[in-house]
């Protein structure tokens, strides 16, 4: 299935018909929408649609004025329009014989506009429950990373957009192509682009498509580049390699089948003998996952339905020994069966990040059906012409690396490497290189390296080698000595793997993807030996084994400074700036634009391309300049070819800019952040998950950057507010009533916190660390600084035009005030940490005692965090939310009794026992803690019983309903509101119980408490009607009984009506009290 959009800026001219048509043709959309037409359809030529095999279905309906959005279809497709006005044509339609809907969007430039479209959206949502998917012209952004250009983006509309995303759980499918998919056509610092055009879908849609892909295609007459979104809703089947999964290791007898396997006799030179085992043990894993261990998922449903037999056995029969006995051992398989498909779920999502000892397998499965999705190469743009068959893919990518690398390049001017390298390898190198290892140098190199790394051809990675190394090591050992004894490898030992990784998000041609070769992991142990002998980065033979061909540019710009070829620019009192700096691929060279200088680079990249074969990219080489004129730079520009810069500007995601650092600046990397805390994540991670998440991603994405800059307090404060809504609630504009304070959750584990970092403290510490960095270090950059702005070991009075001097300049006091020579027996290198830093500027909390007793890896986080937020009493109970101003009606809870003094006493029972004992004392306090929780708030809110829930000592009180006295009638009243509606009522009863009358209605007011008192008002009302003249009414509202002894608590608009209701009650016999919600009946 194909959709395409297009906002075509007009279709009534020729070029923008024959573009379209070249569109349809080539790219066979089964859908097709076109925005801004600019004229009738009745006015289009006749036969044009049905030339292209399409029809017209529907169009957007703004009234009296001309529609701007035309939606076409196949003619063999028969969609169904279900909503339509001017921003938005929504419609279902069924493929592969599942249904879905879709909208095709043309938003209002006016985002007043715009949030009717926000809100129109979401009630089709709510009505139709299925797969939606979302495309067109949006005309907003999600952030100031999705523009570009000098005008800085207005928030307003950008958060109108996120909360639509956020509150319906929306996915942002990725875009391949054109980072920005719209452009204003203006020149100079007045161009600008951004990201309009898109596509979104919720969930139901990602799991009903295989695969789904959005590109942009080429732009031709218009301002805003075409998308294709190309999904597949048939089964994929691909022919899964072998691959070594963790979870089987989980299973008892996963190691007899490999310990078997490997005692098999096998014949050869010991790689042979390696190669053959693991061969022969592939199959039997094979024969053993499908007859043994099974589905993954089945066994959990299995364990799960027997679980809840026995349980429903327990409340049909009653609790037995025997009973008892097999609830424990199914509790234990379901534990297992779910433990398995956590491990499975994490392996497949591959995220580094995942919580330990927490299950979040909703989130691994969803993160994994997005990469799964999203994965697959369904189209790539060769030249001005986009290929989709599979079979034409496979070849244009086949023929490409072939070209990269089987290509025989007559490589010329080999006198480059003899001119800058010397000759580094001397007699001790080449021995320390050809020593035997022992056998544990490999062992070490074995368990040295990544358990969790991707396996080769072979399937077998790291993860396997260590768990069953006392199986295997004997091979293994003899394997690598063969190399090393007899300097030959066997064929295909060291066979890889060759996986493309796009080097953008937005990558969609093949010269876009970065082919990645993952080895074997028998090679990879000798790579590791070879690495462990001494060749790391910096050593003799690093250039030569790592960047041998970065090395010999690099020694080559440095070759023509020293010939006095490329002038250096000049720092400040008499330093010069480093004439270049590397980084992977990538290479800065700062010099002069002197046209000499300039040509003599030329020539050395001229050298370096006939050299080694790597040609300068110039389309994607770029030329910052200061202090040069136009004219001039052009010349250099048609000179050596590049694209000429301007400042600021993105390199490795850290803003580069000039001057004082501006919120401006740093608002594309909080917008960044502000959507990875997408509400459709947190809906699916636990409260401990989401801990993680911001933990390990999100806190990561600041650090480069907030070690450079002093960033402006009022970012700071916003992310730190959107990560503990985010923590607490799910949704980054939502607070939670009763939470912790945010520097408690910063504060290290031992002193009661979280452990994660404040950023405003990390911030300030990052600053402390690079102004320490600047007064004492002995690399270039501190060296040019330094000279430009200390004098005499303090700072300067006056003002430098310097983004890293505006930013430390205030620390250079506080390092004076709190540093001091000391001399040492050379153990400290005298360096300040970021970790040191981080401890000094945050503020410290007394140590808690209890506060390590409760993380350990052997308690699951989720009930850890809760035990954490009791011991701070920060748990949502009636009593804290009535604290906070929450109107609860009252009802009986479940009350514990605990022979402890205070709840800090209870981890003192572990105190005198053995580590391993005190670890599952521990665990059970936890889990007592945990299960007293679960327990009350199936009695709060699900009134549910506690048999077979939690077996302790305690009290439950229960409060029955007592009937009135003998001519008296009783009136028991209730009410309750949300944010759509509310309702009040009440059953008069005799002396007998017998029902007398009832009501009911929805006063449409939203206030809990206002439904309380028009319910007590209606019954006083009513029995006055009917004479009831001795009425006890009784309410769960503690608060309308106290309105009874004083009116100020009653609101203005109600007080006409409760004092008349006052002056009934003065006319008859009348009673009011309260009794809890469970007697309320």
């Amino acid at each position: 299935m194909k959709i395409l959009y297009w906002n075509i800026r007009g279709v009534a001219n020729s070029p923008s018909r024959l573009a379209l048509k070249r569109l349809v043709v080539n790219n066979n959309p089964d859908f097709v929408f076109i925005a801004e037409p600019w004229m009738n359809f009745s006015d289009l030529p006749r036969g044009w649609l049905a030339r292209m095999g399409l029809k017209m279905f529907g169009s957007n309906d703004r009234g009296q004025r001309q529609s701007n959005l035309w939606c076409f279809c196949k003619d063999s497709v028969n969609p169904i329009i279900i909503s339509s006005n001017d921003q938005q044509v929504s419609f279902s339609f069924s493929d592969n014989n599942k249904s879905f809907c879709m909208a095709a969007i043309y938003a209002s430039n006016d985002y007043i506009k715009r949030r009717d479209l926000w809100k129109c959206l979401s009630d089709l949502q709510q009505q139709f429950r299925q797969p939606w998917c979302f495309i067109g012209d949006f005309n907003t952004i999600l952030g100031a990373h999705e523009h570009r250009g000098n005008a800085i983006p207005a928030r307003a509309p950008i958060e109108d957009f996120q909360n639509w995303t956020d509150s319906n759980y929306l996915l942002h499918l990725s875009t391949s192509g054109a980072t920005f998919t719209w452009s204003n056509g203006r020149g100079g610092s007045r161009h600008t682009e951004r990201r309009l055009d898109r596509t979104i879908c919720n969930q139901d849609w990602v799991d009903a498509c295989t695969s789904m892909n959005c590109s942009t295609l080429v732009r031709t007459t218009s301002d805003h580049y075409p998308l294709l979104l190309d999904c597949n809703t048939h089964d994929l089947s691909f022919k899964a390699s072998f691959k070594f999964m963790k979870m089987w290791s989980l299973h008892e007898g996963c190691h007899a089948v490999i310990a078997d396997s490997w005692k098999e006799n096998v014949i050869g030179c010991p790689m042979f003998i390696l190669s053959t085992k693991l061969k022969r043990l592939k199959e039997k894993l094979r024969r053993w996952n499908k007859d043994i261990f099974g589905n993954v998922h089945s066994y959990v449903n299995e364990a799960e339905q027997d679980l809840s037999n026995i349980q429903a056995q327990l409340q049909t029969s009653g609790h037995t020994d025997s009973l008892r006995s097999l609830e424990r051992i199914a509790q234990s398989n379901l534990a297992k069966a779910l433990i398995r498909q956590e491990e499975f779920w994490k392996e497949k999502a591959r995220l580094n990040w995942q919580l330990e000892g927490d299950r979040n397998t909703s989130f691994f499965h969803r993160i994994t059906k997005i990469k799964n999705s999203k994965k697959l190469i369904s189209s790539l743009k060769n030249n001005n012409e986009v290929i989709t068959d599979q079979n034409q893919l496979a070849d244009h990518v086949v023929d490409y690396f072939k070209n990269v690398f089987c290509t025989n390049t007559v490589l010329q001017d080999q006198l480059l490497v003899e001119e800058v390298i010397p000759s580094l390898i001397d007699d001790n190198v080449n021995t320390l290189l050809t020593l035997i290892p022992s056998r544990d140098e490999i062992k070490n190199a074995v368990f040295s390296l990544n358990k969790d790394s991707a396996p080769g051809p072979d399937g077998y990675g790291a993860f396997f080698y260590q768990k069953y190394w006392e199986i295997i090591h004997d091979d293994v050992v003899k394997a690598v000595l063969q190399f090393f004894t007899t300097g030959w490898i066997m064929p295909n030992f060291n066979s890889n793997t060759l996986i493309l990784i796009p080097k953008t998000n937005n990558a969609d041609s093949i010269d876009q993807f970065r082919p990645i070769a993952m080895a074997n992991f028998k090679f990879k142990i000798i790579s590791k030996v070879l690495a462990d002998r001494g060749v790391r980065q910096g050593d003799p033979l690093s250039p030569l084994l790592f960047c041998l061909a970065e090395e010999v540019l690099s020694r080559g710009i440095a070759k023509l400074v020293s010939d006095g070829s490329m002038d250096l620019i000049k720092g400040s009192r008499n330093s010069l700036v480093p004439s270049h700096c590397l980084y992977a691929d990538d290479i800065m060279v700062f010099c002069r634009g002197k046209l000499s200088c300039i040509q003599a680079l030329k020539s050395l990249f001229i050298r370096y391309a006939n050299c080694s074969g790597q040609i300068i990219n110039a389309a994607k080489s770029t030329i910052y300049s200061g202090g040069i004129t136009p004219s001039r730079l052009n010349i250099i520009v048609n000179n050596i070819g590049f694209n000429v810069g301007s400042f600021p500007f993105n390199y490795l995601g850290v803003p580069i800019f000039k001057g004082k650092p501006k919120a401006t600046f740093f608002y594309p990397i909080a917008d960044k952040i502000k959507n990875k805390l997408s509400a459709w994540k947190a809906s699916l991670l636990s409260i401990a998950g989401r801990v993680q998440l911001v933990k390990s991603v999100i806190q990561s994405m600041t650090i480069y950057s907030i070690s450079i800059y002093s960033w402006p307090s009022s970012i700071l404060k916003s992310i730190e507010a959107w990560i503990r809504n985010f923590i607490w609630s799910g949704n980054i504009d939502q607070r939670k009533l009763v939470t912790v304070a945010w520097k408690k959750i910063c504060a290290p584990f031992d002193e009661g916190g979280l452990g994660l970092r404040s950023l405003k403290v990390l911030n300030a510490a990052a600053n402390l660390k690079l102004c320490w960095d600047l007064m004492h270090s002995d690399e270039d950059w501190a060296k040019i600084l330094r000279n430009r702005v200390m004098r005499k070991g303090k700072a300067i009075n006056h003002h430098v035009n310097s983004s890293i001097w505006s930013s430390v300049k205030q620390e250079v006091q506080v390092i004076l005030d709190n540093s001091c020579w000391r001399v040492g027996n050379g153990s400290d290198n005298g360096l300040l940490t970021l970790k040191i830093a981080y401890d000094f500027k945050r503020p410290h909390a007394p140590f808690l005692p209890w506060a390590k007793s409760i993380w350990s890896k052997d308690i699951p986080p989720t009930r850890s965090l809760l035990v954490w937020r009791v011991m701070l009493d920060k748990v949502p109970t009636d009593d804290k939310l009535i604290e906070r101003g929450c109107n609860l009606p009252s009802m009986c809870s479940l009350y514990v009794n605990l022979h402890f003094s205070s709840m800090t006493d209870i981890w003192q029972v572990a105190e005198n026992w053995s580590p391993q004992c005190k670890v599952v004392i521990n665990a059970a306090l936890v889990h007592i803690l945990y299960a007293i929780w679960i327990a009350r708030n199936k009695v709060r809110f699900k009134m549910r019983s506690l048999a077979g829930d939690l077996q302790c000592h305690g009290f439950l009180l229960i409060f029955p309903w007592l009937p009135p006295l003998s001519n008296w009638v009783k009136c028991n009243t209730d009410g309750a509101s949300t944010n759509a509606s509310s309702a009040c009522g009440g059953l008069f009863r005799n002396s007998n119980a017998d029902f007398l009358y009832g009501f009911a209605e929805n006063p449409c007011i939203s206030s809990a408490f206002v439904a309380e008192l028009c319910g007590a008002m209606n019954a006083i009302e009513i029995a006055a009607s009917k004479n009831w003249n001795n009425l006890w009414l009784e309410t769960d509202s503690t608060l309308v009984v106290l309105a009874f002894k004083s009116s100020l608590l009653v609101p203005w608009d109600l007080s006409n009506r409760w004092r008349s209701c006052l002056l009934l009650t003065q006319s008859m016999n009348f009673i009011v009290s309260h009794i809890f919600r469970e007697g309320n009946f």
